[in-house]
């Protein structure tokens, strides 16, 4: 079981990622999109944990934007 979920997690974050190294190139250009790709997996490995434990509606966020 812990594979498949490993492999789920796998999925989603190179998901994420191809959709921000995509609009990072849309930006930046592909140079740039090539340079900051370590950042935009750790970015998008966050997102997806992120969207995979919604807090509770009443509790305050760790962060603010």
């Amino acid at each position: 079981m812990l594979k498949q979920e490993e492999q789920e997690r796998a999925k989603g974050v190179l998901e994420i990622t191809s959709s921000l190294k995509r609009r990072a190139a849309e930006l930046w250009g592909e140079d740039r999109a090539k340079d900051i790709l370590p950042v935009l997996e750790e970015v998008a490995s966050d997102i997806w944990q992120l969207s995979q434990a919604f807090p509770a509606s009443n509790e305050e966020p760790g962060f603010y934007l």
